[in-house]
């Protein structure tokens, strides 16, 4: 298919090294100080630990429940290897999360890889930059807590650089499909998000019309074995296999959002809800998203370098679609996306040092800039450890910078920028291009990079569920009778069951116009209260 086969970077080379180096403080520093943030890490970690201690390794179980749904969602691999973790560090916070930061760091340096493919080491390694300073990918199930986004995010990065090799140097499509197999084993569903991607890609581009056949072969013969591990659990559980389908299509249908009437009330409203989500989570970027997207579209390249800006489309595109169609929405669900915005975000950076600035552009950083200067995104106050991932839905506001309302405040704003940048451009001409691509580059980052190292400081944050945890364990260690009911401080079922689900009775009951979880002896008879409220 190739005219002419991208260059890859070199995988050992300064930008990599650098790359690690600062992720290292980023995504490793204090991991495993601060407790349990996500109800998630815990049941992961939960189930790897059982598999540890009662060896039963094909069995997911939490707090003694079977997690059948979840034998289907998230297939055995990662919890075998948590297990391993465990036996071999101990059960602590820091194998909870070592895995997800393993991959937050493998995932930055697979954007890095990917970018390189579609532009040079310079854009590369801005992609990379992008990528380690985006906050929802570090902080809200992300690289820093110990659930699987991270490890998706990788996968399904490093399938799209594989299929691009595998179309751009003739090479095969097993390594792609063995890929695809893995993350089905991670998370069943979202395999069809890069199966999506490539189907859209090969049919769209005439050039790979030659490879489809060969593509679709490689997929029937390796995808089948990545389904063995759920074949087997459909057979063993017998009739449970239909409820946990009927649960997923439920979840994926208006059936599980009692708010949401019709399909386009679903979709305008996940739009909606992830746009809110990629303000908070990956600003200062998200402000020049768009414009990165329209600008590497309309950018003359070679057809190369057109074909994988087209793959690279698909993908972040068909990551939005999926999760915009599907009722259920969480914040984190599109985490998979950051690094095909932090690579298309640099590669338009990349066009803009390079090229003569023009209208179009002088506006474009001027409305950007605008956006920076207007839009509030908390930063000092934010604590990612304090608040679990499915609550923070962003902190965004408008600033009062003049005595003038938003509307016209706004638009003036960003003419006055657009008159400094004309006039930057008339007096320095052909250095104004990089002068404006590096202007950009330096206030996006250094933003992003002062709200992703801010948070560091609370790495020492334990949440009162911790702190209950560590209360009781020191006053049945030195023989104190415990005041039942306890009081559970803090309404978060999987979080609750973590800490106490193995010693404790928990029961919900209300408490001051609201339901909260208190402890109970185990086999202690339930409450009246606790009945009722059941009925």
């Amino acid at each position: 298919m190739s005219d002419r086969a991208p260059e890859c970077p070199k995988l050992l080379d300064w930008p990599v090294a650098v790359l690690t180096l600062l992720s290292i403080p980023v995504i490793f520093y204090r991991l495993g100080s601060y407790s349990l943030v996500n109800g998630d890490e815990g049941l992961y970690h939960y189930v790897a630990r059982h598999m540890l201690e009662a060896g039963e390794w094909f069995r997911l179980e939490f707090t003694g429940e079977h997690r059948v749904y979840d034998t289907f969602m998230n297939a055995p691999i990662h919890y075998w290897v948590k297990a391993v973790l465990i036996a071999a560090f101990g059960d602590n916070y820091w194998t909870m999360r070592i895995l997800s930061a393993v991959f937050g760091l493998l995932s930055v340096l697979m954007t890095y890889r990917l970018t390189g493919y579609l532009a040079n080491r310079w854009a590369a390694f801005v992609s990379g930059l992008l990528q380690i300073t985006t906050v929802q990918f570090i902080y809200l199930h992300g690289a820093r807590t110990g659930e699987m986004e991270a490890i998706i995010t990788f996968f399904i990065t490093l399938a799209a650089y594989l299929l691009l090799r595998a179309l751009e140097q003739g090479r095969s499509f097993v390594p792609h499909f063995i890929c695809l197999a893995v993350l089905t084993n991670l998370k069943l569903p979202l395999v069809i998000v890069p199966l999506a991607a490539d189907f859209l890609f090969l049919v769209l581009t005439p050039a790979a019309w030659s490879r489809l056949r060969g593509w679709a072969l490689t997929g029937l013969v390796i995808l089948p074995l990545g389904l063995a591990w759920h074949i087997g659990q459909a057979l063993a559980i017998g009739d449970q296999f239909w409820q946990v389908m009927g649960t997923m299509t439920r979840q994926a249908s208006a059936a599980s959002d009692f708010r949401a009437q019709t399909t386009l009330g679903i979709i305008i409203g996940n739009a909606l809800f992830y746009g809110h989500v990629v303000l908070f989570g990956a600003f200062p970027m998200a402000a020049a998203y768009p414009f990165a997207i329209v600008g590497v579209l309309a950018s003359k390249e070679g057809s190369p370098q057109r074909r994988a800006i087209r793959l690279l489309l698909l993908y972040a595109a068909t990551v939005v679609t999926y999760f915009v169609i599907v009722a259920q929405h969480y914040p984190w669900y599109i985490i998979p996306m950051y690094p095909f915005l932090s690579s298309l975000l640099a590669m338009w950076l990349e066009r803009l040092r390079r090229a003569a600035p023009n209208t179009p552009v002088v506006l474009a950083a001027s409305v950007i800039l605008g956006l920076l200067l207007w839009l509030h995104v908390e930063i000092w106050s934010f604590n990612p450890f304090a608040v679990v991932a499915r609550e923070i839905q962003g902190e965004t506001s408008w600033r009062e910078l003049l005595p003038v309302p938003l509307w016209l405040g706004f638009p003036i704003s960003v003419l006055i920028l657009a008159g400094l940048l004309h006039n930057a451009v008339l007096l320095w001409r052909a250095r104004s291009a990089r002068a404006i691509a590096y202007g950009l580059l330096v206030i996006l980052i250094g933003l992003a990079g002062v709200r992703t190292l801010y948070p560091l400081q609370y790495t020492e944050h334990q949440s009162e569920l911790a702190q209950l945890r560590v209360k009781i364990t020191e006053a049945e260690a030195a023989g104190e009778a415990l005041d039942y009911p306890i009081p559970v401080p803090e309404f978060a079922p999987l979080k609750v069951r973590y800490y106490f689900g193995d010693d404790f009775d928990i029961k919900v009951m209300p408490q001051d116009g609201r339901l909260s979880f208190f402890l109970y002896p185990k086999d202690n008879p339930r409450p009246a209260s606790y009945w009722s409220l059941q009925k």
